[in-house]
């Protein structure tokens, strides 16, 4: 692979995402493929390759390449893992996958009960 420096990486990271906001996703799938291939392990250039795979219709290879990531602990990959999933049809994979990013985004929610309803009573 071609060497890059932060900076380059960077520059093309930043080319590649306008093109995405541009509804330009066949511009930056390939430097997208590029960057990752330089970078295998940057999360963020993962995630945003995922999305522009599944722009462009590929979900099996936005799973296949978010299957690195499953283990993360940041809430966006895991709605992006179920984004993934949902649009390849794994409904399943795709629920775990949201109710993983509902628990990383809003962990408060979790200890609190259902609105309208009362915490449980600790006295007997």
């Amino acid at each position: 692979m071609i060497p890059l420096s932060t900076d380059a990486q960077a520059a093309l990271h930043m080319l590649a995402y306008q093109f995405l906001t541009q509804h330009k996703t066949a511009k930056a799938l390939p430097l997208l493929e590029f960057l990752v291939a330089n970078k295998p392990g940057d999360p963020g250039l993962r995630l945003t390759l995922a999305y522009a795979l599944l722009r462009s219709g590929r979900a099996a290879d936005a799973v296949d390449l978010l299957a690195a990531l499953q283990f993360s602990s940041e809430a966006a990959v895991h709605f992006m893992r179920g984004k993934a999933f949902a649009q390849a049809g794994m409904t399943e994979q795709a629920r775990n996958a949201f109710i993983q990013y509902r628990l990383l985004r809003f962990p408060a929610a979790q200890a609190a009960p259902p609105a309208g309803h009362a915490a449980p009573s600790s006295a007997l």
